[in-house]
């Protein structure tokens, strides 16, 4: 009875140890902080900044823009993607302007990725009405 308990305390510290684990891992992408229509309304201004890497190797970092909320799946468009690098430092505020396959009255889903190693994460988005 006794390496019983001792054996259940065991796998309930584990379990206890991989959530934790998992509650504390952030992904290394940034945040977009605003999603505006340009002055001249011939773009779209994003506003966002970086956010640290933490232990990734992130081999690509950018925007990408759908007409759909869903998650991408597989690597962002080279079409519908505009890369920032291969990271932004934490806090780096970067500016820059989607004018490239938009069409006027279409919803857009704006999103932050990065690609590491394992494959590309995606920010939450962001939609836009162009």
């Amino acid at each position: 009875m006794k390496y019983h308990n001792l054996l259940l305390a065991f796998f309930l510290l584990l379990s206890a140890c991989e959530k934790s684990i998992d509650q504390v891992e952030e992904y290394p992408l940034g945040e977009i902080l605003s999603v505006n229509k340009t002055d001249d309304g011939l773009a779209i201004k994003v506003v966002g900044r970086g956010r640290s890497q933490g232990f990734y190797d992130i081999l690509d970092t950018g925007i990408v823009w759908f007409e759909s909320s869903e998650l991408p799946l597989g690597p962002p468009l080279e079409s519908a993607s505009i890369s920032l690098g291969r990271s932004l430092r934490s806090g780096e505020k970067f500016e820059l302007e989607i004018s490239q396959n938009l069409v006027v009255g279409r919803r857009y889903f704006i999103r932050m990725y990065s690609r590491i190693q394992s494959g590309v994460v995606y920010s939450p988005a962001q939609a836009i009405v162009f």
